[in-house]
């Protein structure tokens, strides 16, 4: 019974502490990543059109190898 009466008027204040504590860590983490992502945005554009070339020719070689495994079949036939 002595701590609910000692406990409970603290609650409101160690819930504000909280509270402050991680909007704070969180609105100065996200403020911080921003700054990163937009002073590097010209090497993640690059590196983002890169790999999108990559899979464009890793696909590229997956189709001519399909063509080609099909073509064959043609021979199995005649």
């Amino acid at each position: 019974m002595a701590s609910s009466v000692i406990g409970a008027p603290l609650a409101p204040f160690a819930g504000l502490a909280v509270d402050f504590l991680v909007t704070s860590i969180v609105s100065v983490g996200g403020a911080m990543l921003f700054d990163v992502v937009y002073d590097n945005k010209d090497k993640a554009i690059s590196w983002g059109s890169n790999k999108i070339n990559e899979a464009n020719e890793v696909l590229s070689n997956i189709g001519n190898a399909v063509s080609d495994m099909v073509s064959g079949l043609g021979s199995v036939f005649d």
